[in-house]
């Protein structure tokens, strides 16, 4: 059975919020514009379009790479929501975490995928990154010196 690793808050981030900022940023300089109590109309409502597209475009910019995380018997089911790949444990190369943003966690393989040579999705738990390694026969504490030096 398929155990799902990645966090629940995935396809809110990848999905839902993106959407909503996409919406926001037509329909908020759309009521400004058509509000006929706001003076300057136009250059209030340009000003709001641009300001909802500069932090929907951030927003998407760092959920985008963002992918579900399914793991069962040895292996890992990665999925885009459009489409869903099957990668062996074995394909592993070292599994790192980020301190910042919410933790996220990136899985680099040592052949690529459909999907590219680095996997990055926001695990449920904290233990994922060392039971990862574990499947993997990763030691705990070392990195793979092919992996670029992050300083």
């Amino acid at each position: 059975m398929k155990r799902e690793i990645s966090s629940l808050l995935t396809p809110v981030l990848r999905i839902v919020l993106p959407a909503l900022f996409i919406l926001s940023a037509v329909v908020f300089p759309t009521i400004i514009f058509f509000n006929p109590t706001v003076p300057n109309r136009a250059f209030s409502a340009v000003m709001a379009f641009m300001a909802f597209s500069i932090l929907a475009g951030l927003v998407m910019l760092t959920t985008f790479w963002y992918r579900r995380v399914r793991m069962d018997e040895g292996k890992l089911f990665i999925s885009n929501y459009l489409k869903e790949v099957s990668i062996p444990v074995s394909n592993i190369l070292d599994v790192t975490e980020r301190r910042l943003r919410g933790r996220p966690v990136t899985i680099h393989l040592k052949e690529a995928s459909e999907f590219g040579q680095k996997i990055t999705f926001l695990a449920k738990s904290r233990s994922i990154v060392g039971e990862l390694k574990g499947l993997a026969g990763i030691e705990k504490g070392t990195s793979d010196s092919r992996l670029p030096d992050r300083r």
